[in-house]
């Protein structure tokens, strides 16, 4: 079977900082934030039936993400606030396997886990590079677990999910 999603998703970053934060060379840096921000995510869907209540998905698609981190520097007894952003456009790959229970009238209740690897293709020149005050690499991989409901109509079949996803190398 065949389809297509919409999504729209919130990312932001988890951040550990390194021994030379404390240093005197970031003496005006007080502390860096994440912000979560707003995406949107379009593609296809494809499904094979591997057993009665198990499927394997492949959904490709691309999506569009914002990261933004806030700077609190202090100086002179002053409070500023630094906001670093970068928008990335990102070809994704995700590979799930769903798994769904016994089908009560039109509904039917799913799990799907899996994982997904993605590639930013946003086409930025380097002299963009070096403006950024945030860089992220460019081939990124997440681990995606989430839950839905198939609604079956007499035409097609409507599934909203929610999927809850943590990457892993970037």
């Amino acid at each position: 079977h065949y389809g297509f999603y919409i999504g729209g998703h919130t990312a932001s970053m988890k951040l550990k900082y390194n021994e030379n934060f404390l240093t005197s060379d970031f003496d005006s840096l007080h502390s860096v934030i994440p912000q979560s921000s707003p995406g949107f995510t379009v593609g296809f869907i494809f499904n094979l039936r591997l057993a009665q209540y198990l499927d394997f998905r492949a959904l490709p698609g691309v999506g569009l993400y914002q990261y933004t981190l806030n700077y609190n520097i202090y100086d002179n007894a002053q409070t500023f606030l630094v906001q670093g952003k970068n928008e990335s456009f990102y070809i994704e790959f995700p590979i799930m396997l769903k798994y769904k229970s016994q089908r009560r009238g039109n509904f039917r209740a799913y799990i799907i886990g899996g994982v997904k690897p993605s590639y930013e293709v946003s086409g930025k020149r380097p002299n963009e590079i070096n403006e950024d005050i945030l860089l992220i690499n460019t081939f990124n991989a997440a681990l995606e677990i989430g839950l839905g409901v198939d609604i079956y109509y007499e035409f097609f079949k409507f599934s909203p999910e929610i999927r809850f996803s943590r990457g892993i190398n970037n």
